[in-house]
């Protein structure tokens, strides 16, 4: 484990299996499942079937404190190759546990595993300057398109079935980018497929939709002037209880990206430079977004997300009156469409 704070992916994970260890390590991001995966990792490594339940010390809550954890690594292993100690709920760097990780012992395995997927290291502070030098900040980012079509390959092929690509991209959009949540989607789709070869029919069926895959959809039918259509959307939506000021946020940062790829086909970008721009990184929501943004003339999406801004500082007011907001907010993009 050469540099001391990086991102971190599929290959660095595997190395957990042969690598030396830190004595410290810091995890965090928002792919959950790889950061379960390491944690499993060097349990299993340290911990090996048939090791004493008293070589891994688990600490968790709002009464954890520094001196308890310094406790916890101070006695030493009893059977296995190395102590674990790991730590949730517990942010190292507020609580600066510096003297703490300079006197750690090479028997001894820390980690501080923060689930708060928001969760990320102010590299300005003193306390992180420290703390780098004695622990290894591993940041867990989303997969690359590629290594997320491997996962989703893999997975399929475990419970039996094989996916093209084209569904690939389409289960990621409907669904997550994010390993775990598409796990659970994988789980349904494979139970409910009766063919070998997963098809986009499998998917529609058992798949739960994210709030952004159905403001994306919500945009598109609006797109096409089906204004009834993207009313009912955002009723399901109302039903499914989303705060109506976070799907305000989504349909502003749609409107954002139509009007990004709307100057770029103006100015005669292709799809790749479009999806540098949108930070799109699918062929697939490339496409659809296009597809829209050809329909949506430059006026008319200046319009939206004006509109858009003016809902949420409504949304954040007294006066607010939740999804009727919302509503509004598309009745008034319908009616200038109308004028366009």
């Amino acid at each position: 484990m050469a540099a001391k704070q990086e991102g971190v992916g599929r290959a660095w994970i595997r190395a957990l299996k042969t690598e030396p260890l830190e004595r410290l390590y810091i995890f965090y991001g928002e792919e959950t499942y790889r950061r379960e995966t390491a944690v499993g990792m060097i349990r299993r490594r340290l911990s090996p079937e048939g090791g004493f339940d008293w070589d891994t010390v688990e600490l968790r809550g709002r009464s954890v404190t520094a001196d308890i954890i310094a406790e916890a690594v101070s006695t030493p292993p009893v059977s296995a190759e190395r102590k674990l100690v790991l730590v949730r709920e517990f942010d190292p760097l507020k609580n600066d546990i510096t003297e703490l990780a300079s006197a750690l012992s090479e028997d001894v395995c820390l980690i501080f595993d923060m689930e708060d997927p928001a969760w990320k290291p102010d590299k300005r502070t003193k306390a992180y300057k420290e703390l780098s030098k004695y622990g290894f900040f591993a940041e867990f980012n989303t997969a690359s398109p590629e290594e997320l079509e491997g996962f989703i390959r893999r997975c399929f092929k475990d419970r039996g079935h094989s996916i093209d690509r084209p569904e690939v991209e389409y289960l990621i959009f409907l669904c997550t980018n994010l390993m775990a949540g598409l796990l659970n989607e994988i789980e349904k789709i494979a139970a409910y497929a009766h063919g070998e070869r997963i098809t986009r029919e499998d998917i529609d069926a058992v798949a739960s939709r994210a709030v952004e895959s159905r403001i994306f959809e919500m945009c598109d039918e609006l797109a096409t002037n089906h204004t009834g259509r993207a009313l009912t959307m955002l009723s399901d939506l109302e039903i499914s209880r989303e705060p109506a000021i976070a799907v305000t946020a989504v349909i502003a940062r749609q409107f954002r990206q139509l009007y990004a790829a709307r100057l770029a086909l103006e100015s005669g970008r292709d799809r790749a430079a479009i999806m540098q721009l949108t930070g799109l990184r699918f062929p697939y929501h490339a496409n659809r977004l296009i597809d829209s943004a050809r329909r949506m003339p430059l006026p008319l999406l200046r319009y939206a997300l004006i509109a858009c801004m003016e809902a949420d500082a409504e949304l954040k007011s007294s006066r607010a009156a939740d999804y009727d907001t919302v509503r509004m907010l598309i009745m008034r993009y319908a009616a200038k469409a109308a004028e366009v």
